[in-house]
């Protein structure tokens, strides 16, 4: 009957030693307590005891629901937050309980939704987009606030919204886009490996600015334009973008062999190739490769 703080924070800590069942039950009951407003070390304890339960659950798609649920009943925001934040961080069912707040709650609660579905999803890639998302998405990427529409873009990008890639390669398109607005795009892009990318990415060649961006995004792109658009430039670039082309060229064997071609035809010196770059193309495995690169380089 001891209610004390001490003996709640002790009934927290106890919930990853005492099983499933009785540590659900226990959290449960702690989840609705008003102390979780005033005391942090209450929740973090709290939270901590589900998490480990939730992690060595046989039956993780039920125990999300259940934790959603409590979620759903607790009287702590943070606790609130940690438990949506991780569900969608694991699950495509915490990431549609986001969605669904998007377009079903106050403005202010689906801002915060939006921010916890970008944290959970920070970094990731090629995660299907949950239902929902079509139906939010446009409004959220047209939003006047610059905090919201980039937290969407960055959702976006990682569930591979085709809508959203679209509108980045209209910016790259469009003369009047700054340098700043380009560069965004193509970090935006950079998560699309779609062939609609590279006429742009080619066209981009010619920027000083963004050409350090555009070139890591072109060796994704198995096309003989990109070597021969590589290939016509890379003299006239600085030593670091110089560089940088090379080991895109040699990362794949009809690149690499024109640029080998252009070395024998002293068209580039042999100077450009390093021995890093020489042990690339070597490894590259094309026994013609290797015999046309020790003719030129010698023996590695």
């Amino acid at each position: 009957n001891d209610d004390s703080l001490m003996v709640l924070r002790y009934l927290a800590s106890a919930i990853q030693r005492v099983g499933p069942v009785a540590g659900w039950q226990i959290a449960s009951e702690l989840a609705v307590r008003d102390e979780l407003q005033k005391d942090m070390e209450l929740t973090q304890l709290l939270w901590f005891g589900i998490a480990t339960v939730v992690e060595a659950s046989t039956n993780p798609d039920g125990d999300l629901r259940k934790l959603l649920g409590l979620a759903d009943q607790s009287t702590s925001q943070l606790l609130k937050d940690f438990i949506r934040w991780y569900a969608a961080k694991q699950s495509d069912i915490g990431r549609q309980a986001l969605v669904d707040t998007l377009s079903s709650s106050e403005h202010r609660e689906s801002l915060h939704a939006l921010g916890l579905l970008e944290l959970a999803t920070r970094g990731t890639r090629g995660i299907d987009a949950p239902p929902g998302w079509q139906s939010v998405s446009k409004e959220l990427y047209e939003s006047s606030d610059a905090t919201t529409r980039r937290a969407a873009e960055s959702i976006g990008a990682v569930f591979s919204d085709q809508q959203l890639f679209e509108a980045m390669r209209q910016i790259l398109s469009d003369d009047d886009s700054d340098f700043s607005e380009k560069r965004y795009a193509l970090s935006t892009l950079s998560y699309d490996g779609s062939a609609a990318n590279l006429p742009r990415l080619l066209e981009l060649l010619d920027s000083e600015e963004l050409v350090g961006p555009v070139r890591p995004m072109l060796g994704r792109y198995d096309d003989t334009k990109v070597g021969a658009e590589l290939l016509a430039r890379v003299a006239d670039w600085s030593e670091e973008n110089r560089r940088a082309a090379i080991a895109v060229l040699v990362s794949r064997r009809a690149w690499a062999r024109a640029l080998l071609d252009a070395i024998d035809q002293e068209e580039l010196p042999l100077s450009f190739l390093s021995a890093f770059d020489a042990r690339q193309i070597y490894n590259l495995g094309d026994e013609a490769l290797r015999q046309q690169l020790s003719e030129l380089w010698g023996n590695l």
